[in-house]
């Protein structure tokens, strides 16, 4: 069973619908509001992110802004809570749906960017995100579909 962490409440059954994160980030538009400093690094990512997997000559691969994320294993979401979201929940769920989860390594979002100037560094990590299938350490599923609440950990 695959694993989601969220600073929200929800309770057995409840379904986490697609496209949350990625609301967030589409808010930040020409005209309105301005993202502040705590938010300005992830808007720039999903950003490369999204023009990266756009530009790419191969079958398409789903938008993070319209997906739902999730770990394989809980000790992977405890590492995601506890590096990234601390004060997050975890949560069983399960797919409501049959398309298979897309694996990705986060870990790719880190390492180019540490000694890179960010347009040269957050161009690097966004294309190896999407083209690098080797080994995850930081492995993150990406699913298209809503998940249900199985049980809060």
């Amino acid at each position: 069973m695959p694993f989601h962490v969220s600073v929200l409440v929800y309770a057995d059954g409840d379904r986490i619908e697609t496209g949350r994160f990625g609301q967030s980030v589409k808010n930040f538009r020409p005209g309105g509001p301005m993202p502040n400093e705590n938010d300005i690094n992830t808007l720039l990512f999903e950003v490369a992110l999204e023009s990266s997997r756009v530009s790419m000559d191969r079958p398409p691969q789903p938008s993070r802004l319209n997906c739902v994320f999730a770990y394989g294993s809980l000790q992977d979401a405890i590492r995601f809570r506890d590096q990234r979201r601390a004060g997050g929940h975890i949560y069983e769920v399960e797919p409501i749906g049959d398309n298979p989860p897309l694996l990705r390594d986060a870990s790719r979002l880190a390492g180019e960017i540490t000694n890179n100037p960010y347009a040269i560094g957050y161009s690097e990590a966004a294309r190896n995100y999407w083209q690098r299938t080797d080994h995850a350490f930081d492995p993150e599923l990406l699913y298209d579909c809503p998940l249900r609440v199985i049980r809060r950990i």
